[in-house]
């Protein structure tokens, strides 16, 4: 056996190697088993971490916002303490996508009906002034707008000590567009009620809701607004199968949607002024496919999933359009995808002129240029200052005329001082001169008379008597 190792020694070579090799493989085997097995449990571990995290955050999150509800509840309280006009207030949940907005149910007193009572602070970015007078502005201006598709505010103020801007207006029991399209109710939370994508709307309502909204938008251009610039499903209330427009004041407020931070890079020296255009087709999208648009522009393949060659149109006709540049609401308006729609809310509507006084159209310039707004003062102001400047009114020449005149003495003869004493005259004038300093009287019925009233009134002056000679027939007779 020896001599036949010594003769092949590479068997036993062969065989360490080979020992050598399976004693690795099994090393190998066993140390990767090992790191499985602490690899899953460390997997186990951190799921359960993440997932304690993410509870956390919840509860962190849920905290705060109880906070601040609390605080905007108080807040409100304290304002309708001195606005009598509603009462029983209830707090809602968050309607919206704005945190910093706040709903209540209040009831009119006046109509005991319930209105929706929101609150939002007030914005730095503000270009108008935060004070009553601008509030009367923007409140007589909102009244002002009676159409179809306009959504009313009912009243607006804004409390410049809280620093908060309240607004009221009526419910829409049905809820917004959004609320519509995602099928649920308008009181449900903002964070749970938008979370599943639906399938959209049929292209016939498609057609009738976005001709309405159209039609609201160029009644607010005719009336000089800026864009409206927060054009979405939640700002587009439903009322009776009717598209209300809301949310215009946000253009006052400097408050921005969503949507502008998509588009904010597509709208260039060419396309400045395509706001609501862009608004409009993100619009168009959702109620088309049941779900947000989360880029500038809808990709092809966004498209791809509607059969409809109408809606495709006129999609590429607002984000993708031969001329490069974003059609206006009016083009938009006019296109054959809408240019037929049949509205009959337009053919019972009666318009009513309005009139826009000097500070509205003021104010809607300064907003639309991007301006600081300044209050003009009102003819009002302008009065009062007259007043105080010499120019009085008839009833104050009078006023200052009766105040002026001299007391004019009585001319029927009475026992005694009946008239208080005038001022200190000069020298004392002749017995038959009327005194100085008033009105002359009427003619005295006899000289006696005359003279028995310059006398005692001499006498009430104090003056020194004239010596008179007297015919003095007293004497005896010698």
């Amino acid at each position: 056996m020896s001599d036949f190792l010594e003769e092949h020694i590479y068997i036993p070579i062969l065989v360490g190697i080979a020992l050598i090799v399976g004693l690795g493989f099994l090393l190998y085997y066993l140390c990767r088993k090992r790191r499985r097995f602490h690899g899953r449990d460390y997997v186990y571990k951190r799921l359960e971490h993440e997932a304690q995290l993410v509870e956390q955050m919840n509860l962190e999150r849920e905290t705060r916002q109880k906070i601040i509800r609390d605080a905007v509840y108080m807040n409100c309280q304290y304002y309708l303490r001195s606005h009598p006009n509603f009462r029983s207030m209830k707090q809602l949940n968050e309607l919206g996508s704005r945190l910093d907005k706040h709903w209540f149910l209040v009831e009119d007193v006046k109509t005991n009906q319930e209105r929706m009572l929101s609150c939002l602070p007030y914005s730095t970015n503000m270009k108008i002034p935060f004070t009553k007078t601008t509030c009367k502005i923007l409140k007589d201006l909102f009244s002002l707008l009676q159409h179809p598709y306009i959504f009313p505010v009912y009243d607006f103020d804004f409390a410049v000590e809280q620093n908060l801007v309240f607004l009221v207006q009526p419910i829409a029991t049905r809820g917004s567009l959004k609320d519509l399209i995602y099928q649920c109710r308008y009181t449900e939370s903002w964070y749970n009620k938008y979370c599943q994508k639906h399938k959209g709307l049929s292209v016939e309502t498609v057609q009738l809701y976005g001709k309405q909204v159209l039609t609201g938008m160029l009644y607010l251009e005719e009336k000089g607004f800026p864009p409206h610039g927060n054009i979405q499903a939640g700002n587009i209330m439903l009322e009776d199968g009717v598209c209300r427009i809301a949310g215009y004041e946000n253009c006052f407020l400097a408050n921005r949607s969503r949507v502008y931070n998509l588009v904010k890079k597509k709208l260039k020296e060419a396309n400045k002024n395509a706001l609501d255009s862009l608004c409009f087709g993100h619009l168009l999208y959702e109620m088309v496919f049941g779900r947000e648009l989360q880029s500038a522009h809808p990709e092809p393949q966004n498209l791809a999933t509607h059969t409809s060659p109408h809606i495709i149109e006129i999609l590429n006709f607002i984000f993708e359009n031969e001329s490069k540049k974003y059609p206006t609401v009016q083009e938009i308006n006019i296109h054959p995808f809408f240019a037929n729609v049949n509205l009959k809310e337009m053919k019972i509507y009666n318009p009513i002129k309005i009139h826009l006084n000097d500070q509205m159209v003021s104010l809607l310039r300064a907003v639309k240029k991007g301006k600081p707004f300044k209050v003009s003062k009102s003819a009002s102001t302008k009065r009062k200052k007259s007043k105080v400047s010499g120019f009085p009114t008839p009833n104050t020449q009078q006023i200052q005329q009766s105040e002026a005149a001299p007391l004019v003495p009585s001319t029927s003869y009475q026992r005694g001082p009946a008239a208080p004493p005038p001022p200190p005259p000069p020298p004392p004038p002749p017995p038959g001169q009327p005194p100085l300093g008033g009105a002359a009287p009427p003619m005295p019925p006899s000289t006696s008379s005359s003279e028995r009233t310059a006398l005692l009134t001499d006498i009430r002056k104090g003056a020194s008597l004239k010596k008179t000679l007297t015919n003095d027939r007293s004497a005896p007779k010698v």
